[in-house]
Parts: C-alpha cells; structure tokens; sequence
C-alpha cells in the first residue's frame, strides 16, 4: 500500500550518462555540454532588458483573464500566421503556458482512461510520460529513412484502434528535423477525416526552416477536413522559453472545431495559468520576432555548417539531412550502441550528447546534438567528438 498515485511511479533510477555526468561536475570538471538548447544559456537571444521593458504594461498591474487569452494577445498570434501566409482567427486560438501545459490540455480534452495516442518514432519523449500521468497509453508509428525521413504509413494505420484519440505530428520533428510532407498530410486528411481521431499538430519550430521554402512545408493551422490541433509557442518562435506563453490553434469541421473550443475554455478557465504581463507584451514582442529568432536561426545555420565541415568523408561520422529544428542528428560506426557511444565520449572525452534511444531510433548508432550552444563549444566538442570516433572506429 502507497500514499502515490500508479500514475507517478515512473523509474527514477539514474542512468549511467546521468551518474557519470553527476560526479564529473561534482569534481569539477569542465564539460563541453552538446546537449543544451536552452537559448537564455547559449547567449543567444537580446539581452533581458529588451524583454523586460515589454513586460512594462498597462497588464501587468491589472487582472482581468479570459480563459482563452486576451483578445489582443490572440489577435496578435493571428496577425503572425498572416506574415507567414497562414489565415487563423482570434477565436480559433487558446493561450497556454507552455507546450507540456498545452498537452496536458489536450490529453484531457480527447482521452478517457485507456484511450491511446499514437507518437512518431523517433521523437522527443515529453508526450509518453505526459500521457502516463493521465493514464493514456501511446503506441508509436515508424518514420523511416531512406535520404529523407517520411512516414510509414503502413505503421501508422496498423496502430490504429477503436481506443485511438489522437494522432501526433511533429511538423518539423524534433530531433530529426523532418516536416510532414504534402503527400502525407493528404493521407492523413483522407485517413481521419470523418472520424473519431484529432490529428494534433506539434509545430513548435516549423518556423526554423533549413534552406527550404516556408511554403514547401505549410503549417497544419488551416485545416478544415479533420479536427486539427496546432501548437506553437514563443519559446522557439522568439527563443524567449522563460516567457512561458504558447498556444493552440484549433481546425477543422465547424461543429467539432467550436466545440473543442468550448471544452478547451472550459478547462482553461480551471487554472487560467498565462501570465498576464507576457500577454500584454505578446504583440508587440511578435511585432519584434526577426530581432528576437535572427539570432537563433544564424547560430543554427552557423552551428550546422561547421558540423558538416567537421564530419568529412574519412570521419566515419555522418550528419543526416535537416530541414529543419535546433537539433542535428549523427549516424557514428555501429561498433558499440549509442548508449555506449554517449557514455564513452562523456568518460573519455567530456563531450555530453544524446543518444539516438533516447528518442527512441533504432537501427545502427546515432547521436544528437543541440546547434544552439556557442561555436568555441560547438568546435571544441565536435572535434573530440570526431577525433574519438575515428579512432574507436578503427580500433
């Protein structure tokens, strides 16, 4: 007998990455981090002054929420998918928090207990604990890579259920950087349209584009055929996390559109979580949004060409395509698994990096790195990185 819930008994044992990442910083050891992505840590967006002289408005010493956000903050999101050819409504829009909060929004709006959610495979794994705390099972669909990764649509459908509530997409794909081609989202549309399935749109860096055209990969937030859930926030739109505003954008058939706009301003109105100085300030810091992404997207383009640079032929080591993202990802020799990869480059090397299991890929060796941290970092880590590998490779 406990005093817990079934829901919060996940394992919380270290791993061993975690353990020899705990007792190298606590001998001081100076560890080159390719891991992180925080832009506030990697010196990448405007100093804080020019934020925090946004948050000084009229809002910020006045309270008077609307469950789905202010008018103007909604309007102002809808005035940014118009500068990037998108049409949406104020009253299409709900304002959250954050992403996770975002989530957990909708997990409660689509799903009873028992119900099921299919993920890409691979992918970040935030949504599969967030689904467990609510008791929902999720089941993942394959991407597949072959020069470019796409859907297996054969995966998708055989994962499909009764119990089925929800299909995710992540537009592009954290961290393979790969958005959901034309072809595939008419399947989707095809496949859902009609039925019982929300087709829920993760689209949180589908403004980060690398060297494709914005309209070659259009955002989810129009569609009209399936009950379409679209989330974004500032967190990556500006690299401002430490805002804690983002948004749902609400599509679809008209009755079921308005009324998960109802039930989602009904669970809104339960906690009315979003800080009503950064809603005061969401116009004009979106008004402001290449100043504050600039930066971000430089750094990624800066990052991602000295990776390329460094990974040459002889390397051993390859960088898959990007189309898009904050994240490289890294195919290394399949001589040990990518578990053992990370743990020897941290040993041996002190250079952090995800492995590939961590968003669960499989076949071969993969690593994943962050292109946000400084390029010294960057330089300094990869070129361990590669060092190691290459001789490992030949050992």
């Amino acid at each position: 007998m406990t005093i817990f819930s079934r829901r919060t008994s996940w394992d919380r044992t270290p791993t061993a990455l975690a353990e020899c990442l705990r007792k190298k910083r606590a001998a001081g050891e100076h560890i080159l981090d390719l891991t992180d992505s925080n832009p506030t840590r990697c010196n990448v967006t405007p100093v804080s002054n020019s934020v925090a002289s946004l948050l000084d408005n009229p809002h910020a010493t006045t309270y008077s929420p609307d469950p789905r956000g202010i008018l103007e903050a909604r309007q102002a999101i809808a005035r940014w998918y118009a500068r990037q050819g998108v049409s949406v409504t104020p009253e299409s829009i709900v304002l959250t928090s954050g992403t996770s909060e975002a989530y957990w929004f909708l997990l409660t709006l689509l799903c009873d207990s028992g119900d099921e959610i299919l993920l890409p495979r691979p992918t970040y794994p935030l949504v599969e604990l967030l689904a467990q705390a609510h008791e929902v099972h999720t089941k993942p669909y394959e991407l597949r890579f072959n020069g470019e990764w796409l859907i297996d649509v054969a995966s998708l459908e055989a994962q499909l259920s009764a119990r089925t509530r929800g299909v995710i997409v992540v537009h592009p794909n954290n961290p393979t950087g790969s958005y959901v081609k034309a072809a595939e989202m008419e399947w989707l549309r095809r496949r859902l349209g009609g039925g019982p399935v929300a087709l829920i749109a993760d689209e949180v860096f589908w403004s980060h584009r690398q060297g494709v055209a914005q309209q070659a990969h259009p955002s989810f937030a129009q569609e009209e055929r399936v009950l379409t859930i679209v989330l974004n926030g500032l967190s990556k739109v500006l690299g401002l996390p430490q805002l804690k505003l983002s948004w749902i954008v609400v599509g679809g058939p008209a009755a079921l559109k308005d009324e998960a706009l109802e039930r989602l301003e009904m669970l809104a109105d339960l906690t009315l979580s979003v800080s009503m100085p950064v809603q005061g300030a969401l116009a004009r810091l979106l008004e402001r949004d290449d100043e504050f992404a600039r930066p971000v997207r430089e750094r990624i383009t800066d990052n991602l060409a000295l990776v390329k640079a460094a990974c040459g032929s002889d390397s051993g080591v390859d960088v898959l395509p990007l189309e898009g993202g904050w994240s490289a990802v890294l195919r290394v020799p399949h001589v040990v698994s990518d578990e053992e990869w990370a743990l020897l480059l941290l040993e041996h090397c002190n250079v952090l990096v995800f492995s590939g299991s961590q968003f669960d890929f499989s076949g071969g060796a993969h690593l994943i790195i962050s292109l946000l941290p400084e390029s010294s970092r960057m330089r300094e880590g990869v070129d361990r990185l590669i060092e190691y590998a290459s001789a490992r490779a030949r050992a």
